[in-house]
């Protein structure tokens, strides 16, 4: 870079460095005042109610616990965890003749009863605490038939709320598959008695 004096040389990426700084403090001050989404376009997935068998393909299922509780303002976060975590369920209904009417889901805090006569439907559950193992029960055939475990780790490195770490669920007339990325050894079938 001949030509050009030695201040010059290090104007622009002295500006550069000034905007990302405003940028970061920007960024730091929204979030701690609940207005990332403005800044991200990412709104959070809010725990409104009970996840019910009507209605729209995707929902959001009620958690009882504290953290987030409908009306206590949880909400999910769209980067990597912090204290708690939001997980997408997707629901995968492939079955032909064995038409799943009772079809029930539960954890801990919460239960949700996935549409029959839809082929597929997504709600979210949560909050869960980062660190615990906990246990998610599918009842393909309703709670007087066989209750299938499966158990799932809240790891700090799941993304909230997102599809990439979401519980799928896939029912067929003789099978039933829980899998994902927050499922303990991230597959487990079953056979559909």
């Amino acid at each position: 870079m001949t030509g050009i004096s030695a201040r010059r040389k290090w104007l622009w990426p002295t500006i550069a460095g000034f905007v990302l700084l405003a940028v970061v403090v920007g960024y730091s001050v929204a979030s701690s005042r609940g207005g990332v989404s403005k800044l991200t376009g990412f709104e959070p997935v809010k725990s409104t109610g009970t996840a019910s068998s009507g209605g729209s393909g995707s929902k959001t299922a009620e958690s009882t616990s504290a953290a987030g509780a409908p009306g206590s303002g949880g909400t999910a976060q769209t980067k990597p965890a912090g204290s708690s975590v939001y997980l997408k369920v997707f629901w995968w209904n492939d079955t032909e003749r064995r038409r799943p009417e009772q079809t029930i889901v539960s954890w801990t805090g919460g239960t949700w009863r996935p549409n029959p006569d839809k082929k597929s439907e997504v709600t979210t559950i949560g909050p869960f605490p980062v660190g615990q193992t906990l246990k998610l029960t599918v009842y393909p055939d309703g709670t007087d038939g066989t209750a299938r475990v499966v158990t799932f780790v809240v790891r700090k490195t799941l993304i909230s709320a997102s599809a990439r770490d979401a519980i799928h669920i896939e029912l067929r007339d003789e099978a039933l598959r829980v899998l994902g990325n927050a499922v303990a050894n991230f597959e487990h079938d079953f056979v559909r008695k």
